[in-house]
């Protein structure tokens, strides 16, 4: 956990620059529309990985859908720890980036 520490604390100190491919963002993005309850989460469930999801609160209209998606997520992991990061949309990351990287800081501390 202490090298991904590091590397989250590194990211942050660079001005939280995004480490992914678009076009990987965008097939994450169809895929979850198509199956938003992907056969994969039971495996996820059983393994005892720890899973953190850090999600947008705004804009405030789309909060209805967004409740819909959360409660599917913590049905599907119900071990799964939910976090809502204020003043963001979906780029959670470019909104505020501060609040994940301490939300991740945090989470990875709880593990030890």
């Amino acid at each position: 956990m202490r090298t991904t520490r590091v590397n989250v604390e590194r990211w942050g100190e660079e001005g939280g620059k995004p480490l992914f491919y678009w076009h990987v963002v965008g097939a994450a993005v169809v895929a979850s529309r198509n199956a938003p309850c992907p056969p994969l989460y039971p495996l996820v469930r059983k393994s005892g990985v720890p899973v953190l999801l850090a999600h947008a609160t705004e804009p405030r209209e789309l909060q209805p859908l967004r409740r819909v998606a959360i409660e599917r997520f913590r049905t599907a992991l119900p071990q799964a720890r939910l976090v809502p990061i204020p003043n963001a949309t979906h780029s959670v990351l470019q909104d505020n980036g501060p609040e994940v990287i301490r939300v991740l800081l945090a989470g990875l501390d709880e593990l030890g």
